[in-house]
């Protein structure tokens, strides 16, 4: 009996260690690997903090990964993660009122008669989208708008995007009349997500490029692979329409089969004939 006694004190003391000291546990390959990630993950919050001038100010924010990484190593792997979860909501709070659909520095200056007149889209510079795990603030229509005199009458035409309460963004036109200071608004058959959490995803970039409008359009399948097309654009003013001038296309499938030679036949996207 006192044997056994005796041969529980080591596993006592033990216990108690990691009760009441918690620096007695963290120095293991397991936690160090922890708090790397921790450390660059927190780095890189700071950085999307700055980047959106979302203006959050503590030791929680900062750029000393070293610093990040030591105080990890210090607490439980609980309270870490714990910390790692509150950044993440904050910027989720402070992208969602940078993106609004209230907040007039996200709306485009755009003449009133180019706007939904039934009010049900509301036209924005940025989405918040995300795929998966990953959230970003996205401009799919460089910075937010592109105006040119497309039709050549001498007043600014506009491409840009607008979005309704159930997170649905299309891409519209809008171009003057000649002759006239009114103006007509086109939707084109581009659209964008600005949901996720799915296995697909499709991104859209549209850029002036030179006098062509350039629509870089992507595409990945998780275990599938990735593709991607550019289409260059030239208005008609005589036809009133974007005609597709060139496109380039690329598909990277992942290799799969029995000697994992042959590639997914993965999806490729075509650049739209008409933007």
């Amino acid at each position: 009996m006192k044997y056994q006694q005796y041969a529980l004190i080591p596993i006592t003391i033990a216990i108690c260690g990691l009760l009441y000291f918690p620096n007695a546990y963290s120095d293991t390959s397991a936690r160090r690997y922890h708090c790397n990630y921790y450390a660059s993950d927190a780095v890189e919050q700071h950085k999307q903090n700055l980047q959106f001038n979302c203006g959050y100010k503590s030791l929680r924010w900062n750029s000393d990964k070293a610093g990040q990484r030591k105080w990890c190593m210090s607490v439980r792997e609980t309270i870490s993660n714990k910390e790692n979860e509150v950044r993440k909501k904050m910027l989720d709070q402070c992208f969602k009122a940078k993106i609004s659909l209230t907040n007039t520095n996200n709306h485009p200056e755009i003449p009133n008669s180019c706007k939904d007149s039934k009010g049900n889209y509301t036209p924005i510079k940025s989405i918040y989208s995300w795929y998966r795990y990953q959230k970003e603030i996205r401009t799919p229509v460089q910075n937010g708008l592109i105006s040119a005199d497309f039709n050549r009458d001498g007043r600014l035409d506009y491409i840009f995007i607008e979005q309704n309460k159930k997170q649905n963004v299309q891409l519209t036109t809008c171009f003057s009349h000649k002759g006239s200071n009114s103006y007509k608004r086109k939707l084109t058959s581009i659209s964008f997500s600005a949901e996720g959490d799915s296995l697909m995803s499709d991104g859209y970039n549209i850029s002036m490029l030179g006098k062509r409008v350039h629509l870089s359009l992507s595409y990945f399948e998780h275990n599938a692979g990735s593709s991607s097309s550019d289409g260059y654009y030239r208005y008609n003013p005589d036809q009133h329409v974007f005609e597709l001038k060139d496109s380039t296309v690329r598909s990277a499938g992942i290799p799969i089969g029995a000697d994992y030679t042959e590639p997914y036949p993965i999806h490729t996207p075509r650049p739209p004939e008409t933007l």
